[in-house]
């Protein structure tokens, strides 16, 4: 279990190619985890993390995946998921949170803005990646999607700003989906 409640989790890469000489895909700018996990998120800041500078990203901000076996939950009370990029020259997975295999995610609160899946190539899901098996619930209307972007580039594709989902169930889809057209104040 891993429980953020305070703090800031800034400017991480998983991998970045030109400072490494690494050629592997990147999961989780600032958190991965993986088979049997709990992330507790209630009030802590992710933001500024790439997954991959140059390679194909997954989860700029928290890159969530489990093996078929395995079940894993994200619960997000609070804090803000910001400004995270997946990929900024390949395929980015996911600019704020990538979901896949066998996770419950429950949100209740807190800001997914400002993420971008890829700066300059095809991208999928600016705030989230819900891949198979994710499912996805929001009980309140206080969580805030704004201003993602699956790819910056306009020679590139894109595919939701805010969500790309894939064989998954959300729950409670108009809350979540009324939420992220909520303006700012």
């Amino acid at each position: 279990t891993l429980n953020l409640n305070s703090g800031s989790i800034t400017a991480n890469c998983a991998i970045d190619y030109g400072n490494t000489g690494s050629t592997g895909e990147g999961f989780g700018g600032g958190v991965f985890a993986a088979n049997s996990t709990t992330v507790n998120l209630g009030g802590t800041i992710i933001s500024g993390n790439w997954a991959s500078k140059s390679q194909v990203g997954y989860g700029g901000g928290i890159c969530m995946e489990t093996a078929i076996t395995y079940t894993s939950a994200l619960n997000m009370t609070s804090g803000t998921i910001s400004g995270n990029i997946a990929s900024q020259t390949e395929e980015g997975n996911g600019g704020g949170l990538y979901l896949k295999g066998n996770i419950t995610a429950t949100m209740s609160g807190g800001t997914i803005s400002g993420d971008t899946a890829s700066s300059d190539s095809i991208g999928y899901g600016g705030a989230f990646f819900i891949g198979e098996n994710a499912k996805v619930t929001s009980d309140s209307s206080t969580v805030n999607v704004s201003s993602n972007y699956a790819t910056r580039n306009s020679g590139s594709q894109g595919y939701g700003g805010a969500f790309y989902l894939s064989l998954i169930h959300i729950s409670e889809p108009t809350r979540l989906l009324r939420s992220s057209l909520m303006p700012s104040s």
